[in-house]
């Protein structure tokens, strides 16, 4: 059994080693652009279309907008990092090590979660510079671990596709399907309670709508004793979501190890 020592530094150097493996070929002058020109466009866009469409004010659209754009990094990343190892035919090696899995796949979520609160981050930063939006200063440690449950929740759910990118041929299917969905259905641009009544509760049950609710209400005066509830439920979706990637991975690599199949692309 391995000792605790062992387990986190797999946990964290394992995770560094394979998002440098995927990522660190990107030079800054295209991995920076890639990830801030998508939440500064996104950012401007809605603010600007709800100005005209008056359905809710900047700070409405920056939040939201600012905490969607993160699914780029959560969701691409992570199927990067996990199914990517399939594509790349380094699977089989992956899992011919004695290594336990659970730190080894939990592992690669970190490196994309950081990523992912950049990437949120920025687009807040974005929004006060560029539009109507300027959050209390008081509420920044507060919204700053907003953002970090509200990703890690996405981050989650990147592991589910991620874990299903090992089934399908395309790996990239559920991820391109999934940002969109989030999109409509968390609340970042349409307010959850003006959607069907069907799809308003399917919305909660989906990473980032607690948290990009919580993150306004924090931008609007809100302490942690009023919008821990929402939080709680964001980081059990992070765990819920996280715990059902690790099963996907544990019975696909099964799968794959009785039909041969590790090495399929």
């Amino acid at each position: 059994m391995m000792n605790p020592r062992s387990w986190f530094r797999l946990f964290f150097l394992g995770g560094l080693l394979s998002y440098r493996a995927f990522f660190g070929v990107a030079t800054p002058w295209l991995y920076l652009p890639t990830l801030m020109a998508v939440p500064l466009v996104q950012v401007l866009f809605f603010a600007y279309l709800g100005r005209h469409s008056g359905v809710a004010d900047d700070a409405f659209f920056v939040v939201g907008s600012a905490l969607q754009s993160c699914s780029v990094s959560s969701l691409v990343g992570m199927t990067a990092a996990v199914a990517g190892e399939r594509h790349l035919r380094t699977l089989p090696l992956l899992l011919i090590s004695p290594a336990p899995r659970l730190p080894m796949f939990l592992g690669r979520a970190l490196p994309v979660t950081l990523d992912g609160c950049f990437v949120a981050l920025f687009g807040l930063l974005a929004g006060t510079v560029l539009l109507d939006f300027s959050p209390p200063w008081g509420s920044l440690p507060l919204l700053a671990l907003t953002v970090l449950v509200a990703v890690a929740s996405c981050t989650g759910l990147g592991l589910v596709l991620g874990a299903l990118g090992l089934w399908v041929r395309d790996m990239y299917l559920f991820t391109n399907l999934a940002g969109p969905v989030l999109l409509l259905l968390c609340g970042a641009v349409v307010p959850v309670e003006l959607l069907p009544e069907g799809l308003g509760h399917l919305s909660r049950l989906l990473p980032l709508t607690n948290g990009i609710a919580a993150a306004r209400a924090v931008v609007a005066g809100a302490d942690l004793s009023q919008v821990s509830g929402a939080l709680l439920r964001e980081a059990g979706l992070a765990a819920a979501f996280s715990g059902l990637g690790y099963l996907l991975f544990r019975t696909f690599e099964l799968r794959a190890r009785r039909d041969a199949t590790l090495e399929e692309v």
